[in-house]
């Protein structure tokens, strides 16, 4: 009833600029779980005891605004900004 996809040190590239640099969100693993309705789930317990921040996002719009510094990106700015902050306090651990 739930599937599970882990990302590690995404990168992401602007495919319609020639010769872009990736950008990518590194150091961070990216815990993605799919779940059937509202049924238990022994993964979720699992990282929710370990205190691992939920923070619901798109990999595919967060890849965008990363690569692409012309596309408005507001409505995902908290969740950049989020994303960035957890890699500055993982420099410092």
């Amino acid at each position: 009833t739930e599937r599970l996809t882990i990302d590690l040190n995404l990168a992401f590239r602007n495919m319609r600029e020639q010769g872009a640099e990736p950008t990518g969100i590194d150091r961070m693993v990216i815990v993605e779980l799919k779940q059937d309705g509202l049924c238990y789930s022994p993964m979720k317990e699992i990282l929710q005891d370990m205190r691992v921040k939920i923070l619901k996002v798109s990999k595919y719009c967060v890849g965008t605004v990363l690569a692409n510094p012309t596309v408005k990106y507001n409505r995902f700015k908290r969740k950049v900004r989020l994303i960035h902050k957890t890699l500055e306090q993982q420099k410092t651990i």
